[in-house]
């Protein structure tokens, strides 16, 4: 087999050197090796299914080149089939991945996934989830759900990026980039934008996350005052129900955060606030914060997300805004009202 001959380095070589890399350059590398994804999948139909930072090798030029396409090519017309290549350890990550979301196994939306851990290793230094050689632990659904969003770990990241990165690595596969040409077009939106200046916060919504645009006016036209509980644990939510039910108001609740967007996608009028409990959603109540708030068109619609007194650090990485709240315990019942009122208010 002859291959081109690179001169270069993998991404985990040069991620040694550099322990972190700067913006502009983390967006070329995305946009090289989206290209990479886009061309072989519209072309060949073929995945990768190994995208790691030791199978993009950065040439000499600056070019990010995706190697390995092996596991792809022998899995190809076997899908379904339990064959040695499916258990391969190299390979796990992916198994475990679609496994935890409930995606089909060859799903296209899990190379997109893994370069946005490639995307955000690089900016950020560390890897979104622990590296580990275990199986078992590789296989913990609780990596992917639990990923601290990227702007924790990397504060100063702009908010076009963080957008991109964030959705990228949605565990939900519906709420991911869908395709990877619509990945590599936010890249370069996210790459021309950074260059211009324009990198703010706030740019965040410049990027395709959410299509419909007029739902403030729909959602003040609500006949009553609802505010959604989002809450994993029966017992807690059960409670702020009883508790926001005293305040007059009328309640909605659900478990799981990753059921909020759809919630509103399918049904505008569902809610004027959302409370998410960290306490008990931990981390991906967060998460559901931070993208929530990234959605143009809900952006209207207020948000509180409660605190534990270990996860008051947690606030720093939320963009205040007058209808986002961070509420951090104890909470009392009349901060509580005077919150919701000021949501209700906004």
């Amino acid at each position: 087999m002859a291959m081109e001959y690179v001169e270069g380095q993998t991404l985990r070589e040069f991620l040694k050197i550099r322990k972190k890399v700067d913006t502009k350059t983390v967006l070329q590398i995305g946009i090289d090796a989206c290209g990479g994804l886009e061309y072989a999948l519209r072309t060949k139909k073929l995945p990768h299914r190994d995208l790691k930072l030791s199978n993009v090798i950065l040439s000499s030029t600056g070019q990010a080149k995706l190697v390995d396409f092996g596991l792809a090519s022998i899995a190809q017309g076997k899908i379904g089939q339990d064959i040695p290549f499916l258990r391969n350890q190299q390979s796990i990550d992916y198994i475990a991945l679609e496994k935890a979301s409930g995606a089909p196994r060859m799903d296209e939306r899990s190379d997109l996934y893994f370069l946005g851990c490639i995307l955000y290793h690089l900016i950020s230094g560390v890897s979104p989830f622990l590296e580990t050689k275990d199986r078992t632990k590789r296989m913990d659904r609780s990596r992917f759900f639990d990923i601290k969003p990227i702007q924790i770990i990397e504060p100063d990241i702009p908010g076009v990026v963080s957008a991109l990165i964030n959705r990228a690595l949605m565990p939900n596969p519906e709420q991911r980039f869908q395709k990877a040409g619509e990945m590599l077009n936010d890249l370069r939106n996210a790459a021309r934008r950074f260059e211009s200046g324009e990198v703010g916060a706030t740019s965040a919504a410049s990027l395709r996350i959410g299509q419909q645009t007029n739902r403030h006016e729909r959602v003040k036209k609500l006949d009553e005052k609802t505010v959604l509980i989002v809450d994993s644990n029966l017992q807690t939510q059960e409670s702020l129900k009883i508790l926001v039910e005293n305040l007059k108001l009328k309640t909605l609740c659900i478990q799981s955060p990753d059921e909020v967007q759809k919630m509103f996608s399918d049904d505008d009028l569902v809610a004027q606030c959302i409370l998410f409990n960290g306490q008990s959603l931990g981390m991906r109540a967060v998460r559901a914060f931070n993208d929530f708030a990234q959605h143009r068109g809900l952006r209207d619609v207020g948000a509180i997300l409660i605190l534990d007194v270990g996860q008051a650090d947690w606030a720093s990485a939320i963009t205040p805004r007058f209808n986002r709240m961070v509420m951090t315990m104890p909470v009392k019942v009349k901060q509580l009202r005077e919150a919701l009122a000021q949501m209700f208010e906004g």
